[in-house]
């Protein structure tokens, strides 16, 4: 979907060949959509379906943070071991140069050590915001580490890491399906980290150097840009007693920006942010923090924001970020409802040591249950 002008949006449709293009959810999902999600029979609503309002919740001023981040290293991305039946998600997300931009999503379906399960592989391309493929593949045939972030699906390696001389984080994904791939390397730029999340658990590294290549329709072309990666442990049992979620990241220059917003039912929701700044990281909460949402439109019967505001000021720091959706495709399943934008932000983040602005492109998601 793409949006037009300002104010008041125009919003027109393009209908994607079911045979071209597929989609995989990012995020916690029950037994039911996963089933849905193996056989491959994602089904949107019609234009004319029943139109109901995805509200948003009121963010209370909790004592206690709901989300509070800590230092992470690769042994910690590795497969999370021991626990009982849940999902895990690997997610990178890369924009490039010549306005293109890729999603690479594996989730895993497993309990114990990780032998057994269900894996889906996911690939997403963009140009300008606009989806040009999306391939998946869904196996009972992968292999995971809990030692460190390795995963091999069918046989091959999709996902390794490594930590380089100059103690940086590598990681290296490679896929390809039907004429589609990447292969790309990417080496963080900021401090990762992670942390206990309601009934789950998130580690990210908000900023990485991107390089190597992607296949496009059979044609290779080098790429190189600015990254992202998150990892996140999920019950399935969420979205059952959760509402859903959206979240968004931006990185320019020196400074990058990680929010979550959490909607535990549609009265009630919380709030974060992190900042990233010369080599640490820095975690935002209500009530100095404030998030808005406009710009709403319908879009297969849910009205959703295009638009989020985030405000925070106390004794030493300031921020005011916009970000506004330019591109945004919806991805449907029983009982879920997933949507991924394109955003451009403006903004500026003023400390003790001066004002820095933040512009450039981003991404946020909205997922529905």
């Amino acid at each position: 979907m793409r949006l037009n002008g300002e104010g008041r949006k125009k919003v027109t449709h393009r209908i994607l060949s079911p045979g071209r293009y597929s989609y995989m959810v990012r995020g916690p999902v029950a037994v039911l959509s996963m089933v849905c999600l193996v056989a491959l029979l994602p089904t949107p609503l019609a234009p004319g379906a029943l139109q109901r309002e995805a509200g948003e919740g009121h963010i209370p001023d909790l004592d206690q943070p709901y989300f509070v981040p800590r230092d992470m290293s690769l042994e910690d991305d590795g497969f999370g071991a021991g626990l009982p039946l849940h999902l895990e998600t690997w997610y990178f997300e890369a924009l490039l140069n010549q306005s293109r931009s890729v999603v690479f999503i594996v989730t895993v379906l497993a309990g114990g050590e990780g032998e057994r399960g269900l894996c889906l592989t996911g690939l997403y391309m963009y140009e300008e915001g606009d989806l040009r493929a999306g391939e998946r593949v869904a196996t009972s045939s992968f292999r995971v580490s809990a030692a460190w972030p390795h995963l091999e699906v069918d046989g091959e390696e999709v996902c390794t890491a490594r930590v380089t001389p100059q103690g940086d984080m590598a990681y290296r994904i490679s896929f390809s399906l039907r004429g589609w791939g990447l292969s790309l390397t990417m080496v963080n730029r900021s401090r990762g980290w992670q942390g206990e999340m309601g009934r789950g658990w998130w580690l990210a590294v908000p900023v990485l150097a991107v390089n190597g290549t992607l296949t496009v329709d059979g044609e290779q072309v080098e790429v190189r840009g600015t990254g992202y990666h998150d990892h996140n442990r999920f019950s399935l049992f969420t979205p059952l007693l959760e509402y859903g979620y959206m979240d968004g990241k931006v990185a320019t220059g020196e400074v990058s920006l990680v929010w979550g917003y959490i909607m535990h039912s549609r009265w009630r929701a919380s709030a974060f942010a992190i900042i990233s700044h010369r080599g640490d990281y820095h975690p935002l909460y209500p009530p100095h923090l404030q998030m808005e949402f406009d710009r709403y439109v319908y879009d297969h019967g849910w009205r959703i924001p295009t638009s989020c505001q985030l405000r925070f000021e106390n004794e030493t720091l300031a921020l005011a970020v916009n970000m506004t959706a330019t591109r945004f495709h919806p991805i449907r399943l029983p009982g879920l409802r997933y949507w991924r934008y394109h955003v451009e932000t403006e903004g500026h983040l003023t400390g003790q040591s001066g004002s820095l602005a933040i512009h450039g492109r981003g991404m946020m998601e909205r997922m529905q249950y």
